[in-house]
C-alpha cells in the first residue's frame, strides 16, 4: 500500500511540473510569443479585461481601448479621449516575469498581470 501511494504521489508531482513548463513561461495559460499583436478590448468586468486580436469581434461603439505590442519592445495604447476621439499614447514594454508585463507609457510605469494569452485572446487581471 505504501509503495502504491508513493508511486501515485511521484506521478502526480511529475505531471504538475511538466504542465508548468509547457510553454517555457512557467504559466501554461500564457503564450509569451503571442503578445506581439494589436489587441482590442472586448469586455471588462470587476476582475478581468478581455482583449481580442480580431478587430471584427468588437462591437461598434464610439470609443474603444486597444493595445499594440511590437516585437521591438515599443507599444501604443489607444483610449477614448474626452470627446470620444481616440487618444494614442506611446511607450515601451517587456516581460517582467512569466505572467507580468511591464509597460512605460508617457513616463508612467505599469505592470499588467496576464491571466491568459493565446494568439487570439488576452486576459488582463484588473488590480
Amino acid at each position: 500500500m505504501f509503495r502504491l501511494t508513493l508511486l501515485f504521489l511521484i506521478v502526480l508531482f511529475g505531471s504538475q511540473c511538466k504542465s508548468n513548463k509547457a510553454n517555457g513561461s512557467g504559466n501554461p495559460d500564457v503564450d509569451q510569443q503571442a503578445i506581439t499583436a494589436n489587441w482590442y478590448l472586448l469586455s471588462t468586468d470587476n476582475s478581468v479585461k478581455i482583449f481580442s486580436s480580431n478587430k471584427e469581434e468588437i462591437t461598434p461603439r464610439r470609443g474603444y481601448e486597444s493595445l499594440l505590442f511590437n516585437a521591438d519592445g515599443t507599444c501604443t495604447r489607444t483610449v477614448p479621449g474626452p470627446t470620444d476621439r481616440p487618444e494614442v499614447k506611446s511607450g515601451t514594454w517587456r516581460w517582467k516575469s512569466a505572467n507580468e508585463l511591464s509597460l512605460i507609457i508617457d513616463e508612467v510605469r505599469e505592470v499588467l498581470q496576464i491571466n491568459s494569452l493565446s494568439t487570439d485572446r488576452l486576459e488582463i487581471i484588473i488590480q
